[in-house]
């Protein structure tokens, strides 16, 4: 099967403790079903649930891969999703963490399994944070503790007496090993908090030749990187003085005959700023507007 990128994979916060976060990593269910397709054929692989339980609180999700001598074979999982908060889409939701399940009991995702027992500290202990204006004190309210100085890596809050993680993390930097012969096994990622644009846990298992490898890669992301934001600005700057000088060849149809023989970009200043107030054309004044601008000219 093949190789999963950082699209293709989902970041769950399975358990909150007064301590920490402890993240699971999931195929997001498109992605299964495109695996599923590329490696048995749209028709190749079929899908049921049942109840497992007389309420329905957890679903068993049965997936059948069509064999080459036309039986089948299945393979099944359990799904379960907290009911509270989720009662409008339960049964979907339930369905889907079943259906992810069993994909992984057929292999698309197993390398994931590293990343399945992963806990995050909720503050990360910074010293005094003397000098460091994103770091502040805080206090594990819930705890009764005030331990000094803290990196937030994630932000939880008490809902009906449960602590839960309100932010949504993702999975970055997703890279495989490359050596020969061996089983394919993630070699490292990033976990990121996009609420709060910081990475909060790094995996890394590469060699010193695939370190190296990742280290040219991240610096020629970062000059590539910075070739795009001066082409953007480029851009932007081109877009402005030609904004400023369009229109500065028409003539204006105000003020003295002296004026009105001259173009826009031979007034002087008190001359533009005078056409300004007083044309009737809009793209007289439109251009007039944005000469002054250029040079300067206050216009109200």
């Amino acid at each position: 099967m093949r190789k999963l990128n950082n699209e293709d994979v989902e970041i769950m916060v399975d358990e909150v403790t007064e301590d920490t976060v402890k993240i699971i990593a999931f195929v997001k269910k498109d992605t299964c079903m495109d695996i599923l397709d590329e490696e048995f054929s749209a028709g190749g692989w079929s899908v049921e649930y049942k109840d497992g339980a007389i309420n329905g609180h957890f679903k068993v999700c049965k997936l059948g891969v069509k064999q080459e001598d036309g039986t089948w074979t299945y393979k099944e999982s359990t799904g379960m999703v907290e009911m509270e908060g989720n009662e409008k889409h339960y049964h979907k939701l339930v369905e889907a963490n079943a259906f992810k399940r069993a994909c992984k009991v057929w292999g698309i995702g197993k390398e994931l399994n590293s990343i399945s027992a992963i806990e995050i500290p909720i503050y990360e202990n910074v010293g005094d944070g003397l000098g460091d204006y994103d770091i502040v004190n805080h206090e594990y309210k819930y705890m009764g503790k005030n331990q000094g100085s803290f990196r937030k890596t994630v932000d939880v809050k008490e809902v009906d007496g449960e602590v839960v993680c309100v932010d949504k993390l993702a999975i970055k930097n997703l890279l495989y090993h490359t050596e020969a012969g061996k089983e394919t096994k993630i070699g490292f990622f990033r976990i990121a908090n996009l609420s709060q644009n910081s990475f909060i846990y790094t995996f890394n298992e590469l060699n010193d030749v695939e370190q190296k490898e990742l280290k040219i890669e991240e610096i020629k992301k970062a000059a590539e990187k910075r070739r795009s934001d001066v082409k953007r600005l480029k851009v932007i700057e081109d877009f402005e003085v030609s904004r400023q000088f369009e229109g500065m060849d028409l003539k204006p149809d105000c003020g003295s005959i002296k004026i009105q023989n001259k173009t826009l970009g031979e007034l002087s200043d008190g001359e533009l700023a005078l056409v300004y107030s007083k044309t009737k054309k809009p793209e007289i004044k439109a251009a007039a507007r944005n000469g002054c601008q250029s040079r300067g000219i206050k216009v109200s």
